[in-house]
């Protein structure tokens, strides 16, 4: 027999709202020191929200290399340019398959990145986005953050898509082919172009060979699109 309180409590259960979790981390947290963490909670098919903050480096602790740092770009550790490429942590997520996965950026694309968000909330699973943060590590006019970001996707130097295992074409790359020449974005940073003095021998080659990672990886997204929704047709 319920008492008053418990029948009125059963009565209204339909009211209570679901708890929504998020963890926020940096590309240091994310890529390396807690990717073994980040990786069990994943796979632990629980439903809770992760925000990756990637700028590309250890921001809070000096600027120093990370796993997300791309190659050719300069950072404590690796100041004559880094000679591994970034590591591609959102195809690593993916091959889960239960795994919301998106990759934003909020100067470039708005409306993907609040669909990225919407989905992301409304996913009963694990969901991740990775979003690319400015930081003052590049080398730039921060003022400047919005454009620039426009800029990075512009140049296919980043690729944005949304990956929902719910959907019937699960994957949806988001970015157009780049109309912006690679190197004249790369090099308006200066964790680049700085490349000129403290590496001027191996400069060309270390940027030819990330503008190539940039297209490999997107070359990968596209390729998955056309894989995972070929399937299911």
């Amino acid at each position: 027999i319920l008492r008053a309180d418990e029948s009125y409590l059963y009565d209204n259960l339909g009211l209570i709202i679901s708890p929504s979790v998020w963890i926020f981390g940096g590309d240091g947290w994310a890529y390396d020191i807690g990717f073994g963490g980040l990786d069990h909670v994943v796979a632990s098919g629980e439903n809770v929200n992760i925000l990756i903050l990637d700028t590309e480096v250890y921001s809070n602790t000096g600027g120093q290399t990370s796993k997300a740092t791309p190659r050719g770009a300069s950072a404590k550790f690796n100041m004559s340019g880094k000679t591994t490429k970034k590591k591609d942590l959102a195809s690593m997520l993916m091959t889960y398959k239960d795994v919301y996965v998106a990759t934003v950026a909020m100067g470039a694309n708005p409306d993907q990145c609040v669909s990225a968000f919407v989905e992301a909330e409304k996913y009963n699973g694990p969901s991740v986005i990775i979003a690319y943060a400015p930081c003052v590590n590049h080398g730039y006019d921060m003022r400047y953050s919005e454009n620039h970001s426009f800029n990075s996707v512009k140049s296919g130097y980043n690729t944005l898509f949304r990956y929902n295992p719910n959907n019937a074409e699960p994957m949806k790359v988001d970015s157009y082919e780049p109309t912006m020449n690679y190197r004249d974005y790369v090099e308006s940073e200066n964790r680049f172009s700085i490349l000129e003095k403290l590496n001027k021998s191996n400069k060309n080659k270390l940027l030819k060979q990330s503008e190539q990672d940039a297209i490999n990886r997107r070359k990968s997204y596209k390729n998955q699109e056309k894989i995972d929704n070929k399937q299911d047709k």
